[in-house]
């Protein structure tokens, strides 16, 4: 898709053509580099590191660079997307550090950062190699800071669940497995596109892996455009996976002589309130939404945090098999941090079949996900997306929710 040299050229030329002479180094640290760009998704990834003698320095600097260097990449990532018009994929711009700040973030990151770079999978672009004297971690080291991954990587999972962008719970899905395979079997794959083709070789004990594997080789082919119980039931395998995954690090660290992760590094999300008062505060916000009449403020309520963390809310207490009053819930993320190494639980996929029942849970993960899928509700105006939400949507999430409620 990307020849890494062309785009290597590219960068290098806008530097030089416009004399930014305060760049030290450049680092290319996704997908370019390791070779698996994707069509439609994937981005630029660069780390700018630059020489600056004050804010307002750097300030002017970020602005000037930016302007040229994010248009050029933006013009050349369009070419290759093939867009023609509006961009159909997320342009994040680049990042830019100061040589201090970049050796404070890649030594808090040697399994993440340092290892790929010494590594050559995520390359040096441009100027000095920052990293050049700078060791391989060991594996005590990696160990140790890949449990850290592991559970960023499972709760970035969790986040993402049923939310419009599948491909990404997927991709931290795999970037989970992809740390397990490390941990357990001391093999460093580079990119998930490695997981996705060898992860059921590796972890062969493992019976449910391979099947979720093909769900998720399925779902890259139709555009992970998967909706209804086909999507619960990625959700919850992948879900079943990753306790067992946990449960199987904790093991093998004991085991090994390592040590496991330090519990008061894990930060634990801010505690609110039970799934009632997050009722009242549903009710109490659509309220005042409607009065604005704000558009995108009710396309968030409808398609984005307001869907995922009601469906997120739902399926914590329906797969744990708990009392609705008894789940603490977080203001921004649903289910809360935990650790699936220390804490794991066991994923009840029985007691979803009794929800299935549920004409309104139906509707929410069949024919609400699927007009998130397609983009229906941003065709709609603004009459006709409150109409859809007060005799639709939010009597849907209140049927579901009071059932949750009643059960003991």
């Amino acid at each position: 898709m990307i020849d890494y040299n062309d785009f290597h050229n590219l960068v290098c030329n806008i530097v030089r053509e416009n004399h930014f002479n305060n760049i030290v180094s450049i680092y290319s640290y996704g997908s370019i580099s390791q070779g698996n760009f994707e069509k439609k998704y994937s981005d630029a990834d660069l780390w700018f590191i630059i020489e600056c003698k004050s804010i307002q320095e750097r300030i002017s600097l970020v602005k000037e660079m930016s302007a040229i260097i994010d248009c050029e990449i933006k013009k050349y990532l369009d070419k290759v997307h093939n867009v023609k018009k509006d961009r159909k994929y997320h342009y994040h711009g680049s990042l830019f550090f100061t040589q201090i700040e970049f050796e404070k973030y890649y030594n808090s990151y040697p399994t993440r950062v340092i290892y790929p770079i010494k590594k050559k999978i995520w390359k040096l672009i441009y100027g000095k190699d920052l990293l050049e004297k700078v060791e391989i971690p060991d594996r005590k080291i990696c160990v140790k800071h890949l449990q850290y991954d592991f559970e960023v990587f499972v709760h970035e999972f969790n986040k993402l669940s049923f939310s419009s962008n599948t491909r990404n719970m997927i991709k931290y899905f795999l970037r989970a497995i992809q740390t397990v395979i490390w941990i357990l079997k001391d093999i460093y794959l580079p990119c998930i596109d490695e997981v996705l083709e060898k992860a059921d070789v590796i972890l062969s004990d493992d019976k449910l892996l391979p099947y979720v594997i093909e769900k998720i080789k399925y779902a890259k082919s139709i555009s992970y455009k998967l909706s209804g119980v086909e999507y619960l039931e990625l959700f919850l395998n992948c879900s079943t996976l990753l306790e067992i995954y946990g449960k199987k690090i904790n093991c093998y660290v004991c085991k090994s002589g390592y040590s496991l992760l330090d519990i008061n590094k894990f930060i634990e999300t801010t505690i609110w309130g039970c799934l009632a008062w997050d009722m009242a505060c549903l009710i109490n916000g659509w309220c005042n939404m409607i009065n604005k009449k704000s558009k995108m403020t009710l396309l968030e309520f409808i398609e984005g945090d307001g869907y995922k963390r009601r469906m997120q809310y739902f399926n914590y207490i329906i797969t744990r098999k708990l009392r609705a009053e008894e789940v603490g819930l977080s203001v921004w993320e649903m289910p809360a941090m935990r650790s699936r190494i220390l804490n794991p639980i066991q994923i009840n996929k029985d007691v979803c079949k009794d929800i299935l029942d549920i004409p309104a849970y139906m509707f929410l993960i069949e024919e609400h996900m699927n007009n998130i899928i397609n983009k229906k509700f941003s065709k709609m105006n603004i009459s006709q997306l409150i109409e859809y939400a007060e005799k639709k949507y939010i009597p849907a999430v209140y049927e579901v929710f009071e059932r949750l409620l009643k059960t003991d």
